[in-house]
């Protein structure tokens, strides 16, 4: 199995995506869930991991990880595009991907997932700032964080559940089964 170093660095990131998970609900949250569940999804392609992290792109930094492509596609076709990962029962994630000849791709490795397509809402309500260090995003005046939930009480109570018991040692592999 893994070495401890390498559970504990996986218990860490599980934590700080939980935080990130559980901040309080507004009403611009409901407003653009409602929104954003009446876009049209489409079904885009991951590539492969391997093939993703040997050309420099790293886990969790789809904005930085599709800016970069669109910048450094040698034929010049690769564009940017913001939208949502549909992760079902209401909860939509920030996403970047890119778009060639109509083909909407993510160029973001996912080591710990196959390289399966997912469900992509592009939103082209949503409004990119980037400065030297980092993106901003935001949608109706309201800033985008890591996502949005339809029901985020539940949210927040299942995030509560998990992060109680990667603190009681559960191995963080198995907590999110």
């Amino acid at each position: 199995m893994c070495d401890e170093d390498t559970k504990e660095a996986m218990r860490s990131a599980i934590l700080a995506q939980i935080d990130r998970w559980a901040f309080a609900p507004s009403a611009w949250e409901s407003a653009t869930v409602r929104a954003v569940s009446k876009l049209p999804t489409t079904l885009v392609q991951r590539l492969p991991t391997d093939q993703l992290i040997s050309i420099g792109m790293q886990p969790n930094e789809c904005h930085d990880n599709a800016w970069f492509q669109q910048e450094n596609d040698p034929e010049g076709e690769s564009q940017f595009v913001v939208g949502w990962i549909d992760g079902g029962e209401g909860r939509y994630a920030l996403h970047s991907v890119c778009e060639a000849q109509g083909i909407l791709f993510c160029v973001t490795p996912t080591p710990h997932l196959a390289a399966t397509p997912f469900k992509f809402i592009r939103d082209d309500q949503i409004q990119v700032s980037f400065d030297d260090e980092s993106f901003s995003f935001t949608r109706d005046g309201g800033e985008i964080g890591v996502g949005i939930r339809m029901h985020p009480q539940k949210v927040i109570a299942e995030c509560q559940v998990i992060k109680d018991r990667l603190q009681s040692g559960e191995d963080p592999y198995l907590v999110m089964r």
